[in-house]
C-alpha cells in the first residue's frame, strides 16, 4: 500500500498561531506537507 502526502496551506490571521499549527503538524504527521501560509482567505485563494 502506498502512502500519499497531503499538501496543505495554513490560514490564520495571527502569525504565532500559524507557527504553532505548523510545528504541531510537522511533529504529529509526516504525511502532511505544509506548502504555504496565508493570513486570510483572500491571500489563500491567490496561493491555490
Amino acid at each position: 500500500m502506498s502512502s500519499k502526502t497531503v499538501r496543505a496551506v495554513i490560514i490564520d490571521d495571527e502569525q504565532p498561531a500559524r507557527n504553532r499549527l505548523r510545528m504541531m503538524i510537522e511533529e504529529l504527521d509526516s504525511d502532511i506537507s505544509i506548502i504555504e501560509e496565508a493570513s486570510d482567505g483572500k491571500e489563500a485563494i491567490g496561493i491555490v
